[in-house]
């Protein structure tokens, strides 16, 4: 038999054939999550990868390389941790595994908020061929928002076709997609490895030139009060009731960027906690292997969660030990980048002490008095014998070259391993008090005691290590404390000192959608260098935990309600604290938070059970804006 088709046969076969060829959808790209990076040091990095690895795997419009094959393929390609994103690695990850796209995302801040950008990168030319980022009001990431993202960043894709979006979830206005044509350089990996100083490098994140204006404001307004069930019937504080607002501008050009923020606070049942500061004002010049940034700073060193004795650079507020609150120091720093290592100098031209819960004065029977409920005890003075106390504030040492304080940090990625190792020369924030007595003749023979402190310099070498495995993050961190007396002959002086921290965090989840539970344990231990460790109370602001356990467990139960429960138990089990406390969002940018801080144990020397009168009940709300 033979088939005969005639010519007006030939033609609705033809456009049978072209109809179906044109309705064949092109493969979607086979895509892997090569590295997640927070520069905020508030969020999870696995919790973040874990939900943009569950998005990819989601989208119709992406086929996503499984978390676990990657690991397998970098550990064959020795590729470590962090580092397969690296010309030296994606190429080999990419032949292995069969992807032909790579993505990245990294968390920055922006003004109030918090700023994930996501990038798809060609493995074997490293180039940028697509980039989508969202703005978020806090570091989370929502399996929603995650959908969102993912969908914007495979519409830019030029290998895909534009898919209208569903219905079920329409393009929120808080994604931005990138022009086709990148008008910028696309983020290099010197903006990555340079985040783990906190140096901002977002300005090698292009973006539209619509999507960030040249000045940006933000701020919070929050309002917060502590109740102590137990009153101790003096002029001891009774609680907290305080209102505060705080302001965020900030102004970028090319390479350069201006950023300011103030506080303004108003505590009615303790005006010793007002305040009217500013906690930020800085200039910031960028290139792009190097930063300059001069001003008024805060910085955070370590690599720990709830402990960090290597964060030295800044002065603290102390007067609640509890509720510390770190300040502004007037500092220039300068970051390189060389290859696989971040070097930082710090110069610090004007010494600055903590605020600490000292005594007012002393009475005649050697007994401190202050307001504060953080004071207690008294001063060793001789039974039977009158004396006269007098107390001089300790003086902060004066801005001169004789005083100028500075260190080096050095960063680097080691076998997998975020290390940091730094050094810094400081005018000692915490004061060294001496006491003078002289006799006084009689009758009746008496004392005069004046107690006088100075700022000493002080040397702090520092050590962080980091390393993740999977949900798994593991830390250490050690400091040394070189204080002048060496050889530990003087009585009144700090003897030399370090402190060590061990632990880790690891998350659960998400399960249940958008569940999930993060554990953090850290292991805490003080030891002298020379001498023995002081046990009074500068001693124990020093070191608040010597040797013991730090602990916290947070559950979110979905994007906008958390438990909480956070506490310290000291190693003989005499002293610690727990604070168990929930918090609840409302519309994005309202937290109200409701806890309880409960100091027990039966030490008669310590920093948390000599203080059980101290336990309240803490309740505040916060809205940023």
């Amino acid at each position: 038999m033979r088939w005969m088709c005639r010519g007006r046969t030939w033609l609705p076969l033809l456009m049978l054939v072209a109809t179906a060829v044109a309705a064949q959808p092109r493969v979607s790209p086979r895509v892997a999550l090569v590295r997640v990076k927070d520069t905020t040091g508030l969020a999870s990095e696995s919790a973040l990868r874990s939900t943009l690895q569950r998005a990819l795997e989601r989208s119709s419009q992406f086929q996503a390389v499984g978390g676990r094959p990657l690991r397998e393929a970098a550990r064959a390609l020795h590729a470590p941790a962090g580092r397969w994103a690296e010309p030296e690695y994606l190429p080999g990850l990419a032949t292995r595994l069969s992807f032909d796209t790579a993505v990245t995302a990294l968390l920055t801040r922006r003004g109030a908020g918090f700023r994930l950008v996501l990038r798809a990168v060609e493995p074997a030319s490293g180039q940028g061929v697509a980039l989508a980022f969202a703005d978020l009001g806090k570091p989370r990431l929502r399996a929603e928002a995650a959908d969102r993202l993912v969908q914007a960043l495979a519409r830019k894709l030029p290998t895909l076709s534009a898919a209208p979006p569903t219905a079920s979830a329409p393009e929120p206005t808080l994604v931005a997609d990138a022009p086709s044509a990148p008008e910028a350089p696309a983020p290099s990996d010197d903006a990555w490895a340079a985040a783990m100083s906190g140096v901002d490098f977002t300005q090698d994140a292009p973006e539209p030139a619509t999507a960030q204006p040249a000045v940006e404001v933000g701020g919070r307004v929050s309002v917060e009060h502590f109740s102590y069930p137990e009153h101790l019937g003096d002029d001891r504080v009774a609680g907290r009731d305080l209102a505060e607002l705080g302001l965020q501008v900030r102004g970028t050009t090319a390479g350069a960027t201006i950023h300011g923020s103030f506080l303004m606070r108003r505590d009615f049942a303790d005006p010793s906690r007002d305040r009217f500061d500013v906690e930020e004002a800085y200039f910031e010049l960028k290139g792009t292997r190097w930063a300059f940034r001069a001003g008024r700073l805060l910085t955070s060193w370590g690599a720990a969660s709830l402990y960090n004795p290597t964060d030295v650079l800044d002065p603290v507020d102390l007067r609640d030990p509890l509720a510390p609150e770190k300040r502004g120091a007037w500092m220039a720093r300068v970051s390189a980048f060389f290859g696989p290592v971040l070097l930082e100098g710090y110069f610090l031209p004007v010494p600055e002490a903590h605020l600490l819960p000292l005594p007012e004065a002393i009475g005649p029977d050697g007994a401190f008095v202050a307001r504060s409920r953080w004071v207690r005890g008294r001063l060793p003075l001789p039974e039977g014998i009158p004396a006269h106390v007098t107390v001089t504030a300790p003086r902060v040492p004066s801005a001169r070259v004789a005083h100028s304080q500075g260190g080096v940090r050095l960063v680097a990625s080691v076998l997998g391993a975020d290390l940091s190792l730094g050094f810094v020369t400081l005018m000692d924030r915490m004061p060294t008090l001496r006491a003078d007595i002289l006799p006084v003749p009689g009758p009746p023979p008496g004392l005069e005691v004046t107690i006088t402190g100075t700022h000493e310099r002080l040397h702090v070498a520092t050590l962080d290590v980091e390393y993740t495995l999977g949900k798994l993050r593991l830390v250490a961190e050690a400091a040394a404390f070189l204080t002048r007396d060496r050889r530990a002959q003087d009585p009144f002086r700090e003897d030399p000192y370090a402190i060590g921290v061990v632990g880790g965090d690891y998350q659960v989840g998400p399960f249940f959608q958008d569940h999930s539970l993060h554990v953090f344990l850290e292991l805490t231990h003080s030891q002298a260098l020379a001498g023995r460790l002081s046990d009074d109370a500068l001693g124990r602001l020093r070191r608040p935990v010597p040797s013991g356990l730090l602990a916290r467990v947070a559950y979110e139960a979905g994007p906008d309600l958390r438990f909480e429960v956070a506490g310290a138990l000291s190693r003989k089990g005499d002293d610690g604290f727990a604070n168990p406390r929930v918090e609840y969002v409302l519309f994005d940018r309202v937290k109200a938070r409701l806890g309880y801080l409960w100091l027990f144990g039966s030490a008669e020397e310590g920093s948390f059970a000599p203080f059980r009168h101290n336990s309240r009940l803490e309740a505040s709300m916060e809205a940023s804006f």
